[in-house]
């Protein structure tokens, strides 16, 4: 990706997504939805993004369902969960999926970092609800994309690779985590459903996106798209966590499992070589 390119792509989603601490005068009544809304972007701003979360959670709501304000509501959750725009952007735009597998590369951006993914899933339903009442801007559609690549990490993250310095992972999987076992101590079936509807609305959004993005990922999410069409059921194409079923789930499960060697679906953060995918996790 040029220069020119990244920062067009990151001014793109950066704007309308998030706040500008000079756009709000002061107001002289503090006890109103605007001079609440302008303390929450004031900390927005700063990146205190439990602080901003509570601001805008003490809104009215009806000044909370204006499309804008959800926006930046969204982007402080997104904030709160772990997920850092600039980091992803810059992150896609070198990445090689073919030395590091796709979902362990999305897992390795949380290293090192404290990150709740339950915030993610609260900043993509906050999209999700806009976009069942407005046809999707782009912007809105790249920062799901983002948001939706930070959340499969984030989850990813918290339970698979734990050990490290301050607990907060290492960039490799723990030796005690296996991801086919649903139990707390490892994947449970809902975290699973997340990274489904998560790794379901970053392909249905990705598309318009990735001639910007490097030739690796392009390319990825390329031969993603042309394996999933193939797998039964399709773990794919399914972006709320109540649609998600078992035979997802255990398809998700069996891909997670994949490793660097994998011959037909090289993704996971496991070491499954087998080509029947399908057997990853017996």
């Amino acid at each position: 990706m040029t220069s020119r390119c990244f920062t067009s792509l990151l001014l793109a989603v950066i704007l309308p997504l998030t706040g500008c601490s000079n756009l709000y005068a002061p107001l002289a009544n503090r006890d109103t939805d605007e001079a609440r809304f302008e303390e929450a972007m004031k900390l927005l701003n700063k990146e205190q993004y439990a602080a901003a979360v509570a601001q805008f959670e003490s809104l009215s709501a009806g000044y909370l369902s204006q499309v804008s304000v959800r926006q930046y509501y969204a982007g402080a959750l997104a904030g709160k969960c772990g997920y850092s725009m600039a980091g992803f952007v810059s992150f896609l735009g070198s990445a090689d999926f073919s030395t590091s597998p796709f979902f362990k590369s999305l897992m390795n951006q949380f290293t090192g970092r404290v990150i709740a993914p339950e915030h993610c899933t609260a900043a993509e339903n906050v999209i999700k609800s806009i976009w069942a009442e407005h046809a999707p801007t782009a912007s809105q559609q790249f920062f799901m994309v983002i948001l939706s690549m930070s959340k499969i990490g984030a989850y990813l993250r918290v339970k698979a690779d734990v050990d490290g310095a301050d607990d907060l992972g290492d960039d490799a999987p723990d030796g005690s985590f296996n991801v086919c076992n649903s139990s707390p101590a490892n994947f449970t079936d809902d975290e699973v459903k997340e990274v489904v509807t998560g790794f379901s609305l970053m392909l249905m959004n990705i598309g318009g996106f990735l001639n910007s993005m490097s030739g690796g990922t392009a390319d990825t999410i390329n031969d993603i798209n042309a394996a999933c069409a193939l797998l039964s059921p399709n773990p794919c194409a399914t972006t709320e966590a109540a649609a998600v079923d078992a035979g997802m789930i255990a398809m998700m499960r069996n891909i997670l499992n994949t490793g660097a060697a994998n011959p037909t679906l090289p993704l996971g953060i496991g070491a499954c070589a087998d080509p029947d995918i399908t057997q990853c996790c017996p």
